[in-house]
């Protein structure tokens, strides 16, 4: 699948990137992890015995649209800060369909190779559908999935009601009503 328009605008678009990932704020790991879907770019930071967070960012973006937030999570969490597949950042230009277990399985491979059996999961708009999407496609899996914003219409979760804010700190449920509480476990 092609995301750009033209080869130059896909290397204009990487090369600024790139340039925006040196001024992150804080100390971070730049990985980059093999899946089903190719590979899949990290950005990894904060405290590594601090509890994991995955944060997904919307589409036509990529993770450097978590920079002015990454700081306050690092003081908390181990923050892996995920591009997309099929997105504008550095990961796979693969981009599944959004209604099929696609997303679910390259994020299996995801937190595999991050060697995580549990973390909390953050996304916004696109990213805001994937967590609690994963989340209802891996009961007991994930730990807790918080959406914030809404996601495709393609990809029409397979429950009612579930893209709700929490209001309490994340990684606790205080807030989250209980429909929400049930599909992310």
């Amino acid at each position: 699948m092609d995301i750009y328009k033209s080869l130059e605008g896909g290397r204009a678009v990487e090369e600024r990137y790139r340039a925006f990932l040196e001024r992150w704020p804080v100390p971070n790991e730049q990985l980059r992890i093999p899946t089903g879907e190719g590979e899949t770019f990290v950005v990894a930071c904060g405290p590594e015995s601090a509890p994991p967070l995955l944060l997904f960012h919307g589409a036509g973006t990529n993770s450097t649209m978590w920079m002015g937030d990454v700081t306050m999570w690092c003081a908390q969490f181990r923050v892996y800060a995920v591009d997309l597949i099929g997105e504008p950042g550095l990961s796979a230009p693969s981009g599944p369909r959004l209604n099929s277990e696609a997303h679910a399985f390259w994020l299996d491979d995801v937190l595999q190779g991050l060697s995580l059996r549990r973390a909390s999961l953050l996304g916004a708009s696109l990213g805001g559908w994937l967590a609690p999407d994963y989340a209802t496609r891996r009961p007991g899996g994930p730990g807790f999935a918080v959406s914030r914003g809404s996601g495709p219409a393609e990809g029409k979760l397979p429950y009612e009601g579930v893209a709700a804010a929490a209001s309490g700190p994340l990684g606790t449920q205080e807030g989250i009503p209980d429909r929400t509480r049930s599909a992310a476990g």
